[in-house]
């Protein structure tokens, strides 16, 4: 098949000639399995100072962090490193 490289082509192709959500569903499989095969070896992050730069920060003597970062891995890091830490999402929200 000519457009076999071209995935809105074979979603569509797939959408019309067998079930509507197989494209959505085949993709998700795909990408569960990809994830699961990704990290099911893995071994966590060690954030504590000095075996990464989070863990180094964490373990300055600073009364206060803020970050910007969509993750919790500074939280993480300052747990690591035996600090008391608390997080505030968005206080000047509504």
């Amino acid at each position: 098949m000519e457009e076999s490289r071209d995935l809105a082509r074979v979603a569509l192709f797939l959408a019309l000639t067998h079930e509507r959500a197989l494209p959505k569903e085949l993709m998700q499989r795909t990408l569960r399995q990809k994830m699961s095969d990704l990290f099911s070896n893995h071994n966590p992050v060690r954030l504590s100072a000095p075996h990464h730069p989070l863990g180094i920060l964490a373990a300055l003597p600073l009364p206060i962090y803020i970050t910007t970062n969509y993750d919790d891995m500074m939280y993480r890091a300052l747990q690591e490193n035996r600090k008391k830490a608390q997080v505030e999402i968005c206080a000047w929200n509504s």
